[in-house]
């Protein structure tokens, strides 16, 4: 019989249960020992006449399940092993595991499907999944079973996907429509979810006994909202309770809303107003970033840089010239000099106001110290233009670098401390070998002194600006936050005659601790809200499938329409399927010609409108269209719609389309 059954057509969708017993004679141990031998003995037969292993489940039980009498025909009857064939169907079936068929849903664009957030996790461990939104799924161990009502254990891949605005839900063509009570009504959705999970690509489902805890963030923070599951056999909405906020969060608002009026007047003319600060950025901060040209932002000097307008990048060139404070220049080689010395100078422009300090070194010749040649060095220095400039001094090794800021780079050139100003190779000759010694000695000395004398006058400049600098944003800081006191106490008076009883009790100082702590929950809860984290809601689900945060939309000055939709030639389309977006509403609502030829709208606040005809082509309402009709406040009968002219491959690609990017 087994050999047959293993042989039919329909196999591959049973589920076989077996389970070996055994008489009361001998020990417990002995029973069990043989009951488990009596079930392997058929495991090996299945196995071998063809049936998955996956399609068998097992049990040994000895001498658990015996009849109390001792005759030998009862004693028989309980040497056996029982056989339990199920007939369960294909494992991807519809209704199991949150499998939906393609009936259930209608997408107006089938080819576009957003990607699920897909989790790896170990079923034997207790799980705590955060999704991109911030919702967080708490799955306990042991927690899945297959097909067969096996518990799972290893790894189980989770799926999750969220259709959270409009456009999300219109492209997964989930219903919104909810029946109750012999009425189809319409949803609005505070948020809508997907839950599956699989091993090895085979789905698995929640056990009866292991619900997932859930803290779902919605998109709306408005109370009356309750969570419903889309039934995958009757692909209706089913509601399983109240969609409550959390406690934490629920608190945190009313205490929002319950902020008085005069805490609401103070924050609004304080709470963007600071004391202003001086800028606290040092002289040399300012030398070493090539965005500042004497500590003034250049950044514009950058466009000559790029290729563009020649007119434009001959006046910018002729502004950076006027600029560049100063101008390098390599002297000529004296006759008889030596071949390996480069003398050059460093000038600033007469009548300039900055750079004052360079007056020390104006006329200074350098000699340079480097590895590069008299051409290499006349690329960089001759007649070249600099806007900004250092002289390094290192008194413990003796080194002496000119630092020159360009438009975009600082070049660093060493130089030597003590330098015979381009001298001749004859002159050097007597100076150094035919004097005396003790003139060498000297001269070197007077050179030495003359070099440190002057770098420290040059310091000192550099030390009084960066002083002035420093004083004049002390003066700023002090001038504002006096500013900023007399501010507060004018916005503190005006507020005075809408204060509670309890508030006018408040000195000056204890209002603005009171509305600072105000003014940081609001901004707490704002950006809360903003993210989604202040409308959490707490769900505890039981198997997999798609939930929604919904409630019955009820529009504003709705109106009942007829509608033509026409083409720019005046084509008429033949319309099959009309989505309504509301401005004020998270949630598209669906239209079916074959249900009656009306449509109906809130026109003060209609989004768009999207139509799809009988030959699966796609129109979106014009943008003047709906504007003509939030303006006017009446819909139109006569609607004039363009065809997509490419199917979207994304949902950011359709939000393009209709010009919704970022919303």
């Amino acid at each position: 019989m087994l050999n047959d059954i293993s042989e039919s057509e329909n196999a591959k969708n049973l589920r076989i249960s077996v389970v070996g017993h055994t008489d009361s004679r001998g020990s417990v141990e002995h029973n069990r020992d043989l009951s488990k031998r009596r079930t392997w003995s058929v495991i090996n037969h299945l196995l071998l006449s063809g049936f998955r292993p996956y399609n068998i489940v097992f049990e040994y039980q000895g001498e658990e399940c015996t009849d109390g009498e001792q005759d030998e025909q009862t004693l028989a009857e309980n040497r056996r092993v029982d056989i339990l064939i199920s007939n369960v169907g294909p494992l991807e079936e519809v209704g199991f595991a949150g499998i939906y068929g393609e009936e259930s849903f209608d997408r107006p664009l089938p080819g576009v499907v957003s990607d699920a957030e897909v989790f790896v996790i170990n079923a034997e461990e207790s799980n705590c999944i955060e999704t991109a939104s911030g919702t967080l799924i708490d799955i306990p161990p042991m927690a899945f079973v297959d097909a067969y009502g096996r518990p799972i254990s290893g790894e189980v891949e989770v799926a999750y996907k969220e259709y959270n605005d409009p456009f999300s839900i219109f492209l997964s063509g989930i219903t919104m429509k909810y029946q109750a009570g012999g009425m189809v009504e319409n949803f609005e959705s505070a948020g809508m979810f997907s839950l599956s999970a699989s091993q090895r690509k085979r789905p698995v489902e929640l056990r009866a006994d292991k619900p997932v805890s859930m803290d779902f963030v919605s998109a709306s923070s408005e109370d009356d909202f309750d969570f419903f599951f889309l039934d995958p056999n009757t692909s209706a909405w089913n509601n399983i309770g109240q969609a409550s906020i959390r406690q934490d969060n629920a608190a945190l608002k009313e205490e929002v809303q319950n902020i008085s009026e005069a805490v609401v007047s103070y924050l609004a003319q304080t709470d963007y107003m600071a004391p202003s600060k001086a800028s606290r950025t040092t002289l040399e901060e300012h030398f070493l970033n090539v965005e500042y040209m004497h500590a003034r932002p250049i950044a514009s000097y950058y466009r000559f840089l790029r290729k563009g307008n020649e007119k434009e990048s001959h006046q910018f060139k002729r502004l950076w010239n006027k600029e560049a404070n100063f101008e390098t220049r390599l002297l000529p080689k004296r006759r008889k000099n030596d071949a390996d010395a480069i003398y050059f100078k460093v000038q600033r422009k007469l009548g300039s106001g900055y750079n004052k300090e360079w007056t020390q070194f104006n006329y200074h010749t350098w000699e340079y110290d480097g590895a590069l040649g008299r051409k290499q060095l006349k690329e960089m220095l001759g007649r070249k233009r600099f806007h900004n400039l250092r002289v390094r001094y290192d008194a413990a090794n003796q080194t002496v670098s000119l630092e020159l800021k360009n438009l975009d780079s600082i070049a660093h050139i060493p130089v030597k401390k003590v330098t015979i100003e381009n001298a001749s190779a004859d002159l050097k000759k007597r100076m150094w070998a035919e004097f005396a010694p003790a003139y060498q000695k000297a001269r070197l000395r007077n050179l030495n002194r003359s070099f440190e004398l002057r770098y420290r006058i040059y310091k000192r400049s550099l030390d009084k600006q960066e002083k002035a600098i420093q004083s004049n944003a002390d003066r700023y800081d002090k001038d504002a936050q006096r500013n900023y006191q007399k501010s507060l106490r004018a916005a503190w008076k005006e507020s005075r005659p809408l204060m509670t009883e309890a508030e006018r009790m408040m000195d000056m100082g204890t209002w603005m601790a009171y509305t600072t702590d105000r003014s940081n929950m609001l901004q707490e809860y704002y950006i809360k809200q903003k993210k989604g984290e202040s409308v959490v809601r707490s769900l505890v689900v039981g198997r997999m499938g798609i939930y929604n945060c919904d409630r019955i939309i009820e529009l504003k000055n709705p109106q009942v329409v007829s509608p033509r939709f026409v083409l720019a030639d005046g084509k008429a389309v033949d319309w099959k399927s009309a989505y309504v977006f509301d401005e004020k509403l998270n949630g598209v609502i669906m239209y079916d010609r074959a249900a009656g030829n009306t449509i109906t709208l809130s026109p003060k606040k209609l989004k768009t409108i999207i139509v799809t005809d009988e030959d699966g082509r796609t129109y979106n309402l014009n943008e003047s269209e709906a504007i003509a009709m939030n303006k006017s406040k009446v819909a139109q009968r006569i609607m004039h719609v363009s065809e997509f002219d490419h199917t979207p491959n994304s949902l950011d690609e359709m939000r393009e389309m209709l010009g919704s990017a970022g919303e």
